[in-house]
């Protein structure tokens, strides 16, 4: 009998079904945030963002922290350049994390981010 063999989920799509039966499922930084929203070309740039962070006025945001799990944003979608291999487009218009404002002092450690169109996304950053 095979060895088992951990892998990320993005491995699947490109792996045969036959070949699933010995394959275990690990979710990089543990916990899982399922970024189950349609962002569509028309909408703002932070519309498929899991966590949107954005204040206004003063002070300024600080001491943010996003530790020890995975964001993940389930399946890109298909580009329309006639591949017909959605999962490798890299295409979904998703965010991980959006930080829309001036800010001080994030910390984001010890995460996981597949199937994102855009892992991370800040503007206006002193420090990270």
């Amino acid at each position: 009998m095979p060895d088992t063999v951990l892998f990320s989920s993005s491995i699947r799509f490109n792996t045969p079904a036959d070949d699933w039966t010995n394959l275990h499922d690990i979710w990089p930084g543990g916990s899982r945030i399922l970024v189950d929203i349609c962002a569509h070309p028309r909408d703002e740039e932070h519309a498929g963002a899991a966590f949107y962070v954005k204040r206004s006025g003063a002070p300024r945001i600080s001491s943010v922290a996003f530790e020890n799990f995975c964001i993940d944003g389930l399946h890109f979608i298909d580009d329309g350049l006639g591949k017909n291999d959605p999962e490798n487009s890299y295409t979904n218009g998703k965010t991980g994390i959006y930080i829309a404002s001036a800010q001080d002092a994030f910390r984001i450690t010890g995460m996981g981010f597949i199937y994102l169109e855009h892992g991370l996304t800040t503007y206006n950053s002193d420090a990270m």
